[in-house]
């Protein structure tokens, strides 16, 4: 996030921490960063604030480490390149090879900056649940730690009213998967909807990624899919890819083309399939692969094919 709406940002992190305008303002030796009416000028748009005022505002509200969309704190361009080639491994489930990338990143990333930290530990949560280190159980609690890192509030319904980044967001949604995975469809889905509300009041101009909603959506309706709703979780689907074809947003379209195949098949086997509804299933996995493939997500495709009959 940049300075372009941060106002914004600062009456959010505000609300969220429980903190009146009085708090905000005074400074514990009784000297003020700005007055009550300039912070309220400045939460309303009408007043940008100076690079001084803005520093001590964010130190006071704890997010003076934190602020700035671009998570990874370093000059180093090689480590910008290996952050890349670590999420080509992700994609193509090189885990192993995706572990030796991040000892490179770890090597030569300061963890002196929060964010930094934040990503390692994201980063190894992660590897050892994909290489089985640790269960999915074991794993939500470690990432519910490594979310409020940066957001002490998260758990809490103050955390409704938070502003959060990208990153803040990806790290909710490995949770809800989490919760997912032991079938607490209900406590995923709550994770999700409610984050995707707070990503929604966030003010339009703060730069979330349509991928990223993509994605939000495409989890929300494999638990519903996975909970029994298939009719629900097909007529999201459905929604989801017009919008992906309206947007442009041609790699969220592999996985929502499978979650409505995978759906509509699961409600078709009540039934013997006739040779049409057959073939129009295996389309279904065949196209999603396909596109899976465009974007050089091979396993992804393979898995699909498999479901092919």
């Amino acid at each position: 996030m940049g300075l372009f709406d941060i106002g914004a940002y600062l009456r959010c992190t505000r609300e969220a921490a429980g903190l009146t305008h009085p708090q905000v303002c005074d400074l514990p030796d009784g000297t003020q960063i700005c007055t009550i009416e300039n912070l309220s000028h400045i939460e309303n748009g009408k007043r940008r604030p100076g690079p001084r005022t803005l520093a001590l505002l964010l130190k006071k509200l704890g997010k003076e480490e934190v602020f700035g969309e671009c998570y990874l704190q370093t000059s180093e361009y090689e480590v910008l390149m290996l952050d890349k080639e670590l999420g080509i491994m992700y994609a193509e489930f090189r885990y192993s090879e995706a572990e030796k990338i991040l000892e490179q990143i770890e090597a030569r990333l300061s963890v002196k900056y929060l964010t930094n930290r934040q990503y390692l530990a994201t980063n190894h949560a992660m590897l050892d649940l994909k290489l089985k280190r640790i269960t999915y159980e074991e794993a939500i609690p470690i990432y519910t730690e490594i979310m409020r890192m940066t957001q002490p509030q998260f758990g809490t319904k103050s955390f409704s009213k938070a502003f959060i980044s990208q990153r803040e967001a990806i790290i909710i949604l490995q949770i809800a998967n989490a919760y997912g995975n032991i079938k607490n469809y209900q406590k995923a889905l709550e994770l999700l909807e409610e984050t995707y509300k707070n990503l929604m009041r966030c003010p339009n101009k703060f730069h979330y990624t349509d991928g990223l909603f993509a994605v939000y959506m495409r989890a929300v309706i494999k638990w519903k899919g996975e909970q029994g709703k298939l009719e629900e979780a097909i007529e999201l689907a459905e929604q989801e890819i017009a919008k992906a074809f309206k947007t442009g947003y041609a790699d969220t379209l592999a996985g929502l083309l499978y979650a409505k195949t995978y759906n509509s098949n699961l409600i078709l086997e009540k039934k013997k399939l006739s040779e049409k509804e057959r073939s129009e299933i295996n389309s279904g996995y065949e196209i999603a692969a396909i596109i899976s493939e465009m974007f050089r997500e091979n396993n992804a495709a393979n898995s699909m094919r498999k479901k092919i009959q």
